[in-house]
């Protein structure tokens, strides 16, 4: 049986997900579609509860160093570390997949 890992959202990714919404929802006018989207996203980010590291580490310096890996959700991308000690995943960020993320995510020194 394999182990069960509690999804912890840092306050950065969260932020993201409110952008994301009022993004949609102001730019289409469609509170549907943006809440839809997020909620599709929420619910990649919570299966990663089972089998986290199913998904490849990042292959980028110095998110590859920190073992930060990513799944993709249409046209965004969740960024997460796995905790073995404390069986956790945080997910770290929730992007545009078209956003310079090598930048923003070098900025990322340590998970809050």
């Amino acid at each position: 049986m394999s182990k069960i890992f509690r999804v912890v959202y840092s306050s950065k990714s969260i932020d993201d997900l409110t952008s994301m919404y009022n993004y949609i929802a102001d730019s289409y006018l469609d509170i549907d579609a943006a809440f839809n989207q997020v909620e599709r996203i929420q619910e990649k980010a919570e299966s990663l509860e089972t089998l986290p590291k199913r998904h490849k580490i990042i292959e980028l310096e110095p998110l590859s160093r920190d073992n930060m890996r990513s799944v993709v959700v249409n046209n965004f991308r969740i960024f997460y570390l796995i905790n073995d000690k404390y069986g956790e995943v945080r997910i770290i960020r929730i992007l545009y997949s078209g956003r310079n993320v090598e930048e923003i995510l070098g900025k990322v020194s340590s998970p809050e």
